[in-house]
């Protein structure tokens, strides 16, 4: 049967079938790879999603409500919308179609489990030859275009993978800056403006006192601008700039951040960007620093 199965091509067929249960079998195990090692990178990122949510959650009674409502005795400290969480990834699925496509192409090319020995007899040997032979040059050809479409796919994710790599990477530094944000205001803006508070309310009963008023009902005058190229000027620029914190404070808990900034495909512009971001309220809270009166310890 060996010569009968050269000229039907039926050897040169197992061989092409081999070749093809060899990419499948080959690519299967890399994509299911690439599709395993995603989805635990997105794991890692929803975890840190859902600590970002948690704080900037957290964040709105112990930051955003105390700062809103010292900067509203000084100025139109205005409330912030409502909360919008971020968002988290969804896992990626195994792109099965096209596995069971290419199986099932291997199942209607398969020659083994065809009998053409009583079909030569019928339709000629060399007819059945010549056919068959078509079928193995399309199927070689195909092997070709599979190959590359297999190829593509492993690319697109080997793609995402480092995307996802990245995404998670800007994650951990948007965590690191809203830390830092919420730190700053509750442990140096906070106490400072309670100082401030404290400050044109002594002032304030200072003045009644000295002038012989009685102090019964007290009705406080918090116009920053009274302090403005005074002796009292850090408090007027420590308020002005206190300002901005509470503006971004607001931003990060209104604001899906990283979500809209990765709407698109990250790269590493973003890192930059986000870097950026963090400098510039690093640079604001150095700022802040040299008004505050209340040093820290």
């Amino acid at each position: 049967m060996g010569i009968f199965d050269r000229f039907m091509g039926r050897s040169r067929n197992r061989e092409l079938i081999s070749e093809l249960e060899q990419l499948s079998e080959s690519y299967n195990r890399e994509v299911s790879s690439l599709v395993h090692i995603i989805n635990s990178i997105y794991t890692q990122f929803n975890l840190h999603i859902e600590e970002v949510n948690d704080i900037r959650i957290a964040s709105w009674e112990q930051n955003i409500e105390p700062i809103q409502k010292f900067l509203s005795y000084f100025g139109d400290a205005q409330l912030t919308s409502d909360y919008v969480p971020e968002e988290i990834k969804v896992m990626v699925k195994r792109p099965q179609s096209e596995f069971e496509k290419l199986d099932q192409y291997i199942v209607d090319n398969d020659f083994s489990d065809k009998s053409m020995f009583f079909e030569s007899i019928l339709k000629s040997p060399l007819y059945v030859s010549w056919r068959n032979k078509k079928a193995n040059d399309k199927i070689e050809l195909n092997i070709t275009t599979l190959a590359t479409q297999f190829e593509q796919v492993i690319h697109e994710l080997s793609l995402k993978k480092e995307v996802s790599e990245l995404e998670t990477k800007i994650c951990q530094l948007y965590i690191e800056t809203v830390r830092f944000i919420i730190t700053f205001i509750s442990e140096r803006i906070v106490p400072e403006l309670q100082f401030i508070l404290s400050f044109f309310q002594a002032e304030a009963l200072k003045d009644m006192i000295m002038s012989n008023q009685q102090v019964e009902k007290v009705a406080f005058d918090y116009n920053i601008h009274l302090l403005q190229d005074t002796i009292y000027q850090k408090h007027y620029q420590f308020i002005r700039n206190a300002f901005f914190f509470y503006v971004i404070s607001c931003k990060f808990y209104n604001t899906p951040v990283l979500t809209k900034l990765l709407t698109h495909s990250a790269h590493s512009e973003d890192i930059i960007e986000l870097d950026q971001y963090k400098l510039m309220i690093e640079t604001q809270a150095q700022q802040l620093e040299k008004d505050i009166f209340i040093k820290s310890s």
